[in-house]
């Protein structure tokens, strides 16, 4: 069952049948407009466009408007779930920030541990063929044999886990010279134009930059 129950809520989205009528009535009348080459033409296809303008409008504006509660309604159930879990997340994140913490120190004392076993290892080999080489020049072979049996020391006891936990290891990263950075490897990061700062640019008076083309297209309107 849900824990969060919408009351009274519900319908269904529809169209009347006479805003139905006045789209496809516009919709035929802009049909007929195939080509635009005289000003005749060009009165035609003004009444079109500007019929079919007023229906996008419209429907742009009923949208809004019906869809308005419809928002609300998810947002108020966004607060609600945030007001609910509030005291929740913050135990979430306290509880996980101290295991966390204490996972860390054994992983970082398993690690160590198992750093210097390594070395230990490493050492205890170095001693075992200093001796073979040593028993080989005495020639005692028994001294040979006995001096290559591999290094054996018991691995680190692993971390502790507790049952239910899921251990994850995830990378990460930070950009600490973004320069440094992209000049080593630019395929890593974005070029992204900043679109509103280049119009500004161009509103005042900007009309060639290296690496942009600047110009002007003919977009024509209808008044509604």
């Amino acid at each position: 069952m849900s824990q969060i129950v919408v009351k009274d809520f519900g319908g269904s989205v529809l169209i009347p049948q006479s805003a139905v009528e006045i789209r496809d009535a516009a919709l035929e009348s802009a049909a007929l407009v195939t080509r635009v080459a005289s000003a005749a033409g060009q009165n035609m296809a003004v009444t079109a466009l500007r019929d079919l303008k007023r229906i996008a409008a419209t429907i742009e504006s009923d949208r809004e408007i019906v869809k308005a509660p419809v928002l609300k309604l998810g947002r108020d159930i966004d607060a609600k779930a945030r007001e609910f879990l509030a005291a929740v997340n913050v135990e979430i994140e306290r509880i996980g920030g101290m295991i966390n913490a204490f996972q860390k120190a054994e992983q970082d004392r398993s690690d160590a541990a198992e750093a210097l076993r390594q070395e230990e290892i490493k050492r205890q080999e170095k001693e075992r063929q200093e001796a073979a080489r040593k028993a080989a020049a005495e020639g005692n072979r028994q001294a040979v044999v006995a001096a290559m049996a591999p290094v054996s020391i018991a691995p680190v006891a692993p971390p502790a886990r507790s049952a239910g936990m899921a251990i994850s290891q995830p990378w990460k990263f930070e950009v600490v010279d973004t320069a440094a950075a992209y000049a080593k490897s630019p395929h890593l990061f974005d070029v992204i134009p900043k679109t509103f700062q280049i119009n500004a640019a161009i509103r005042s008076g900007l009309r060639e930059h290296p690496g942009l083309r600047i110009w002007q297209e003919v977009k024509a309107g209808v008044r509604l």
